[in-house]
């Protein structure tokens, strides 16, 4: 098994797919952390949506067994009551809903293993 040494990050181990199989990190707006059990935290941002616009959002990398949960929170300057709900949650993606008229961006975070 190739290891690869970052200072940022500590040692990582990396199976044939390129991932990390004993933890690490890609600390970017839309990123991912593993700990080594195995659970793992992305996050991400979406550019702006168009109001009743459903989008298919990627995660960072694949969950290898199970998405549990997706949250999101509206990023928007004026005044929005509304959240997205997410739907189709898989182990690589999901889809959110913009259910509002007016146009507006979301921060989400998914956790699996």
């Amino acid at each position: 098994m190739p290891v690869t040494i970052n200072g940022t990050n500590g040692i990582v181990f990396n199976d044939a797919t390129g991932q990390s199989t004993a933890g690490g990190a890609l600390k970017a707006q839309n990123g991912w952390e593993k700990s080594p059990s195995g659970l793992i935290i992305q996050w991400g941002q979406t550019t702006v949506m168009s109001g009743g616009e459903l989008r298919t959002i990627t995660f960072p990398i694949a969950f290898p067994v199970f998405c549990a949960n997706v949250q999101t929170c509206v990023i928007y300057d004026g005044d929005i009551n509304e959240v997205f709900p997410v739907k189709n949650i898989t182990t690589t993606s999901f889809q959110a809903l913009n259910s509002n008229p007016q146009s507006a961006a979301i921060y989400w975070m998914a956790i699996g293993y």
